[in-house]
């Protein structure tokens, strides 16, 4: 299976595939593999896919679990949420820890038409986003929804993935409350991600009423889509190079997209504000540049870097 993920550390990095890490230095020399868990090592009758390895020799994965399965197709309940675990061996086997219950309602769902079966995202999901920082040892995740929150706000929690001291896996490390502008979801905006979802997702095979098809389909996406009275206040999270979050929010200025980003472990400080082109799709960030990709009309990705300066 070719490599999908690649994480950096000081003097080297290591590129992932399924089976192992493999490490190389930043001169190119190969310096060493990690075998990935036993694939016996699942949940629920379902593997574990296994996307980090952290500095104390654990690995970081969650349940590889269908779409259909997720949303009830088979006769099952339909499943509202998930583990992050930590993984390690030790003398007596295999470990695994839950780092954090992950809620992954209104991520997905099943679109029939035609003869078809399709999973798209949901274009206003509610569901916790997270990320893994390997480096660090913990799990970052954002929350949108919660009796505890209102319109525009959100909840980062950053979870220990190590034990370490007094630290266990799963303890929180840092918290932070935000409060953004609340965005009403208007018919437009509805109608609009509708659209979107249709262009993306509906293929109309040779030799059928492509309009019927498409009325079909808009018909069921109009059932499926979960409609929330408010954006959500986070639409992707990530965590730069810096160390710093990086939250996409909805807001917009003209056509730019409106960023924000924070430093892990401020309790106080408020978020930085950025804005950037509606096209700039963010990859990463240090202190002074942030970098991304655009694409062109060929859809060629060519790398970009925008330097960050305070608002005049």
């Amino acid at each position: 299976m070719m490599p999908y993920r690649v994480h950096f550390e000081d003097s080297r990095f290591y590129v992932r595939d399924q089976p192992k890490f493999t490490y190389f230095s930043y001169s190119g020399a190969l310096l060493g593999t990690v075998s990935s868990p036993p694939t016996s090592l699942g949940y629920q009758g379902f593997p574990l896919k296994i996307d980090a390895l952290t500095a104390d020799g654990s690995f970081l994965g969650n349940p590889n679990i269908g779409r259909s399965v997720e949303l009830g197709l088979f006769g099952n309940d339909p499943i509202d949420s998930l583990p992050v675990f930590s993984i390690r061996e030790t003398s007596g086997g295999w470990v695994r820890d839950v780092v954090y219950w992950r809620d992954i309602r209104n991520t997905n769902f099943a679109l029939y038409y035609g003869h078809r079966l399709t999973f798209p995202g949901q274009p206003f999901t509610v569901a916790d986003d997270y990320r893994l920082d390997p480096g660090a040892g913990t799990v970052l995740v954002a929350q949108v929804v919660g009796e505890h929150l209102g319109a525009g706000e959100a909840e980062l929690f950053e979870l220990s993935a190590m034990a370490d001291g007094d630290r266990s896996v799963g303890d929180t490390v840092w918290h932070r409350r935000l409060a953004f502008e609340p965005i009403p979801l208007t018919p437009a905006m509805v109608e609009g991600a509708i659209d979107r979802v249709v262009e993306r997702n509906v293929r109309v095979p040779e030799g059928e009423d492509s309009v019927r098809v498409r009325e079909s389909a808009r018909g069921n996406i109009e059932e499926s889509v979960h409609v929330p009275e408010y954006l959500p206040a986070v639409k992707r999270l990530f965590l730069a190079s810096s160390g710093q979050v990086w939250i996409l929010s909805h807001e917009t200025v003209d056509t730019l997209n409106v960023w924000y980003s924070i430093e892990r472990g401020d309790d106080e400080s408020p978020p930085r504000r950025v804005l950037l082109p509606d096209w700039f799709l963010v990859m990463d960030a240090t202190d002074t540049h942030v970098w991304g990709v655009w694409r062109d009309e060929l859809d060629i990705n060519y790398v970009v870097g925008r330097r960050l300066v305070p608002r005049s």
